[in-house]
């Protein structure tokens, strides 16, 4: 199980035993109804609640502290990740990339998918790749470490929101509430515990995977994206040209796809427009490097 499913599990069973405890005053109510009215029945209600605000207390506690924990170790997998050394293979490949005169998106793709668990192997990568005129995408560590601020926010307002009692949630736990229900709550609404943490990734993270929070041991290997990136339509045409020297019919065209398909969804748009116009129209592309 890894540190966010551990998180969410954690919440749950705070979600389990906050409304239970929450829910203990109604039950001795009942109890007692015959009592109701009596200075007995005044007396133990009181002891009740005084009980329940003490356990509700307590629970509290562990569930900050045991999350506190989690989220602690996310952040020191995330630092593991960031100061880890590049490997002397890894060294040596960036090393013969950045001799060569040339390098295809594919190449790029394929080492960066080697060194997807070393970020500083990447950012090197990444500068042999700007001098290409191309653009490796990767999740940055500055993000993970914000994904872990946002859990932390998130679940800091569900605690203190959340004393079992639905119907007075704050705007945000309440939202938050449909990711946190106990378990057994997803089973009569036929939904998978890990669908409802995929769920609560997109929609609260919004970025990356939960597995960028997980030790560099551990770690699932994130796809790499590469994209080639070129100041203006003219920039684009002179590569596109150099690429497909000697080459005529299916074979260019050809040749010429699978160069627009290594460049961001709006050069292709350029690139069409352009040979439309005979050269004269000049599209805007996104020019930004990553």
């Amino acid at each position: 199980m890894n540190e966010f499913a551990k998180m969410m599990r954690r919440v749950r069973l705070y979600s389990s035993a906050i409304k239970e405890n929450y829910n203990r005053e109604e039950t001795e109510a009942k109890k007692r109804e015959k009592m109701k009215g009596s200075a007995q029945y005044d007396e133990e209600m009181a002891t009740i609640r005084e009980n329940v605000e003490k356990n509700r207390v307590r629970l509290f506690k562990e569930a900050r502290d045991d999350l506190q924990k989690i989220l602690d170790e996310m952040r020191a997998n995330v630092e593991a990740r960031v100061t880890k050394a590049p490997s002397t293979d890894m060294v040596n490949a960036l090393n013969l990339l950045g001799m060569l005169d040339s390098v295809s998106p594919g190449q790029l793709r394929a080492f960066g998918n080697q060194m997807a668990s070393c970020p500083l192997a990447l950012e090197v990568l990444q500068q042999i790749a700007h001098r290409h005129n191309m653009a490796v995408y990767v999740t940055d560590p500055d993000e993970m470490f914000h994904a872990i601020d946002v859990l932390e926010g998130n679940l800091a307002s569900y605690l203190q929101s959340y004393n079992g009692d639905v119907d007075h949630l704050s705007a945000v736990a309440k939202n938050l509430y449909q990711y946190f229900q106990p378990n057994d709550a997803y089973v009569d609404m036929a939904k998978s515990i890990d669908s409802v943490n995929d769920a609560f990734w997109k929609n609260i993270i919004c970025f990356g995977s939960p597995d960028m929070l997980e030790s560099p041991d551990s770690y699932k290997t994130e796809t790499v994206e590469v994209k080639l990136f070129f100041e203006d339509v003219d920039g684009l045409m002179k590569y596109i040209n150099k690429q497909t020297e000697n080459m005529e019919g299916a074979e260019r065209e050809d040749k010429v796809m699978e160069i627009l398909r290594n460049c961001p969804n709006d050069y292709g748009t350029a690139y069409r427009y352009y040979i439309a116009t005979g050269g004269k129209g000049k599209s805007l592309m996104n020019r930004q490097y990553s």
